[in-house]
């Protein structure tokens, strides 16, 4: 990865068609997408135009009324706790735990995606409040000050994120893929699926162009960014059904083929080991054939009331040690 360089040619053009299509974003996409569905249509199943890609705030990407990755990723436990989770009006917030986990997440791709100075406007460290009465007046305060699309860390937090990612900072090919060659950082791509006609979103971390091909760059924090390691996360997590998802997206966007889809792996602790991955073709089918199938369970779903959306089966079900805990044992 240290020898490639990007293409000042197929850069401007990248730029050029990213401003038209912003500014066909604007025309089509209008009020932060808070209109963007026509009255009576059903959650994720209206037709759209599919050449969108722009830059919003993570809370209107929110408000975009599609299906994205980690919705279909819940279909792979049952369409029932898809519903829960995503679409019951009474669901439960985030643990805290899975909160500062997010916020953590949050902030590793600010700094190492868009910049110390972006990270000073989006990032606010929460200050350390007594339980006297004149610090809980500042709690409140400081809790009123916070903007809409700010994210509030602990200083023990901050501390982190900056070690963490000046660390990976430090690797040329880090940098390069961050920070160097140009691309757009948190971009919002939506398109329409050709053979479902299910409306798809997604987040990607970054887009670049390399040698005039376009990468998509995907940063993940983790405990152990060892191949064994993060294959079981890829496993668990499903980040190779995320990979053919926005693959396929880009594709459908009118964006022409991208060459890959890089993971930049960094380690949460001491010494913040770093991994570049890229993920080979096979793995990227197998993700393909993840996502379709659960879009197709989500076709399916879509026209039944949410109390008819299957959960586990009822009957009696063997089991066993999984393949990879069995061990042959001699005496």
């Amino acid at each position: 990865m240290a020898s490639l360089k990007p293409s000042s040619e197929s850069l401007k053009a990248v730029q050029l068609v990213l401003t038209q299509r912003q500014a066909q974003t604007i025309r089509n996409v209008s009020a932060s997408m808070k209109t963007h569905l026509d009255e009576g249509v059903k959650f994720g199943m209206f037709k759209t135009s599919n050449d969108v890609i722009m830059p919003i705030p993570f809370d209107d990407y929110l408000s975009i009324k599609a299906v994205n990755c980690s919705f279909l990723k819940d279909f792979e436990r049952s369409p029932a706790h898809a519903y829960a989770k995503n679409l019951d009006p009474k669901r439960e917030p985030p643990s805290p735990v899975m909160q500062a986990a997010f916020d953590y997440g949050t902030g590793v791709h600010c700094y190492l995606l868009e910049g110390e100075k972006k990270y000073s406007e989006d990032i606010v460290v929460r200050p350390e409040f007594s339980r006297t009465k004149a610090d809980q007046e500042k709690k409140k305060a400081f809790e009123k000050s916070v903007g809409k699309n700010q994210t509030v860390i602990s200083s023990t937090q901050n501390e982190e994120i900056l070690a963490c990612c000046n660390s990976a900072l430090s690797i040329s090919t880090v940098r390069k893929l961050c920070r160097e060659y140009e691309g757009q950082s948190e971009e919002t791509i939506q398109w329409l699926d050709e053979v479902t006609q299910v409306a798809c979103k997604g987040r990607l971390d970054r887009l670049v162009t390399i040698d005039g091909r376009l990468w998509i760059v995907d940063v993940k924090t983790t405990q152990d960014a060892r191949p064994d390691a993060f294959q079981r996360s890829i496993n668990n997590f499903l980040y190779h059904w995320q990979a053919a998802f926005y693959l396929d997206g880009i594709r459908a966007s009118g964006w022409g083929e991208p060459l890959g889809f890089l993971w930049i792996v960094i380690e949460k602790k001491k010494p913040y080991g770093v991994k570049i991955y890229k993920a080979s073709d096979a793995l990227i089918q197998h993700g393909r054939d993840g996502y379709r199938s659960a879009l197709r369970k989500y076709l399916d779903c879509s026209t039944k009331p949410f109390e008819e959306w299957p959960i586990y089966e009822s009957e009696i079900e063997e089991i066993e040690l999984p393949r990879w805990a069995k061990t042959s044992t001699s005496v």
